[in-house]
């Protein structure tokens, strides 16, 4: 189990004995073979604190990538499993430039410390202390005035601003809960208790939108190709029913929403496959992508699209061969294609990819990928080579 941090120990980290005591103890290793070597240095180093010490720094270590001046963070375990990423975090804060807003469950300030950069003013509360003395930290660690409150969620602390809430969806062991009525606070309680505000919640990547029928807009959200959350959004700050934002790391990224065209054609296979974003396909905006890049559709209950030109900026696959799926064909096509490392894609086929690429072994030189899917009522097997198509400058 993590560590429970007392406002004790965030005081400590907060001072100057502390800032010495983690920058000391961010040199040793942490590893296992090291744990008892690694204990007792914190110890010599921050006495009683040296646990809160030490779970800072591994958390410090898990949130590179994550969260922006990661060494600079004060966090709880839980706290940052739910955190959005700062990538994330920024791109939800524009869409609310000069507005007032109060998030009012800030936890650690992950959300907060991207709204002060972009809002008109700001407010963050929460119940938990610990929490919230993390995130004063956080603030000024980035700058940002640490403009917090001790409240409920539930019991509203500010009028005519932007209300930003992200339910609690971990109990206090990290596990997740799957159901809105679980959240805390449920999506029903907010809605309730922010009837007639514009209201926005982050939620899960996997949520069901009809739990939310106050929602105007969902929008799912990816980064670096990997779907982190939805964010519902009410009527006075929506601007589609849904859409669908990509980001990278790097600063790019694009949206589609359900505003575009979305007519396309179901047809044979072209040159290319593309499996889109995840984020495209949780929002439900797989034909649209494909109208916007001149694609097809393989069959109509399939996300995967197919055309003569793969869009710019994605990992697509160029088709090299092609026929309906038993393993005795797929072997033979491995064969001809000298295929050797091998990825296996599947889409609505029962089909489980490391049972059957141990049961291929294939033992080629050449890297393939086979892309498995129902067309019509038969799975097909596609015989692919991956490639990153370049994106345009700029992203």
């Amino acid at each position: 189990m993590s560590y429970r941090f007392a406002t004790a120990d965030v005081a400590f980290l907060r001072s100057e004995r502390g800032a010495r005591a983690l920058a000391e103890c961010a040199e040793l290793p942490l590893r296992t073979d090291t744990r008892i070597a690694d204990v007792t240095a914190a110890r010599r180093i921050a006495g009683e604190y040296g646990p809160a010490v030490l779970e800072t720094v591994l958390l410090r270590r898990r949130a590179a990538g994550k969260l922006r001046n990661h060494t600079a963070w004060l966090c709880t375990d839980v706290a940052l499993q739910q955190a959005s990423a700062s990538r994330v975090a920024t791109h939800r804060a524009r869409r609310l430039a000069g507005r007032d807003v109060h998030d009012v469950t800030c936890s650690i300030g992950g959300d907060l410390v991207e709204l002060a950069r972009f809002a008109s003013r700001y407010v963050g509360s929460d119940t938990d202390p610990v929490r919230l003395s993390m995130a004063a930290h956080n603030c000024a660690s980035h700058g940002v005035a640490s403009n917090l409150l001790r409240a409920d969620a539930l019991a509203p602390a500010t009028r005519n601003t932007v209300v930003v809430a992200d339910p609690a969806r971990r109990d206090d062991a990290g596990r997740r809960n799957h159901r809105p009525d679980a959240f805390v606070p449920s999506l029903d309680e907010l809605a309730a208790v922010y009837t007639g505000r514009d209201l926005v919640v982050k939620t899960a990547p996997g949520i069901n939108p009809a739990a939310a029928p106050w929602a105007a807009e969902t929008e799912l959200v990816s980064l670096d190709g990997q779907a982190r959350e939805a964010c519902l959004y009410s009527a006075g700050v929506a601007e589609v029913s849904r859409r669908a934002s990509v980001l990278r790391s790097d600063g790019a990224f694009w949206t589609i929403t359900d505003d575009e065209p979305d007519e396309i054609g179901v047809a044979a296979v072209g040159p290319w496959l593309v499996d889109p974003d995840p984020a495209v396909v949780r929002a439900g905006l797989v034909r649209h992508y494909g109208a916007r890049h001149g694609m097809w559709q393989l069959d109509e209950r399939i996300a995967y699209l197919t055309g003569n030109v793969p869009p710019p900026g994605t990992r697509a696959f160029r088709v090299v061969d092609s026929g309906p799926y038993s393993e005795k064909s797929l072997r033979a096509a491995l064969r001809r294609h000298d295929a050797g490392s091998l990825e296996i894609l599947v889409r609505g086929v029962d089909v489980d990819p490391n049972t059957l690429r141990r049961r291929l072994n294939p033992r080629g030189t050449t890297a393939l990928t086979v892309l498995i899917a129902r067309v019509g009522s038969k799975p097909v097997a596609f015989l692919c080579r991956a490639e990153l198509i370049p994106a345009p400058h700029g992203g």
